[in-house]
């Protein structure tokens, strides 16, 4: 059984990335935390995706595999949500 993950950052203590964090979940892989942003929480709080770390899917996934979607997160320096 195969599900679709969506690739994410892991959690590093004081770094943040550059998009609006909105919670964080776990690698379904290695159980990191990883960061959630505008557009991805709710991917994954709607269970339409898996969350994967960064490592997670270079070691995992193989490389001729192509992304079949891509979430935009909110940047924080684009300004508050509206």
């Amino acid at each position: 059984m195969s599900h679709d993950v969506v690739v994410l950052d892991r959690v590093v203590p004081g770094i943040e990335p550059d998009y609006c964090i909105h919670g964080r979940a776990t690698c379904v892989t290695c159980k990191e935390w990883v960061w959630l942003g505008s557009n991805t929480v709710q991917a994954v709080t709607n269970r339409e995706v898996l969350p994967m770390c960064m490592e997670c899917a270079r070691a995992h996934i193989p490389p001729t595999v192509r992304a079949t979607t891509n979430l935009t997160d909110h940047r924080r320096a684009d300004g508050p949500h509206t």
